[in-house]
């Protein structure tokens, strides 16, 4: 479709998980029953996963469980909803001792650097 000359500018899956773009929790998302590589965008780690530091230790907030967490509706979302290359759904992170708020998240489904099917968790308004 397109010539080589025709291309501006690219930038692989590869090189966005080199540069911390996006983060790769494929052996998590595995756990959790996905069977393709699984990335979550930075600004999806650092407001649903990271936990702040005033945070640390409290009311089992750990990196680990809120991560488990997203997987887990993840994938019930594309089990249920699965027709689709990009679903949304929402999750509850604590933001302070006893307060919640809803994120909303995306998983978004397309081809990988070499045409292989991969996932993208991202945040609302990300692409």
């Amino acid at each position: 479709m397109f010539k080589p000359e025709d291309v501006i500018s690219t930038y692989s899956r590869a090189e966005a998980l080199e540069d911390g773009v996006i983060v790769d929790v494929s052996a998590q998302a595995r756990e959790a029953g996905f069977k393709a590589p699984l990335a979550l965008t930075k600004g999806a780690w650092d407001t649903c996963v990271a936990v702040p530091p005033e945070l640390q230790g409290k009311e089992g907030q750990d990196e680990a469980s809120r991560l488990h967490e997203i997987l887990f509706i993840a994938n019930v979302v594309a089990r249920l909803e699965g027709h689709s290359d990009q679903l949304f759904f929402g999750v509850r992170v604590m933001v302070a001792v006893g307060l919640f708020e809803l994120r909303r998240l995306s998983l978004h489904c397309g081809p990988g650097d070499d045409g292989e099917p991969v996932m993208t968790i991202l945040l609302e308004g990300e692409d």
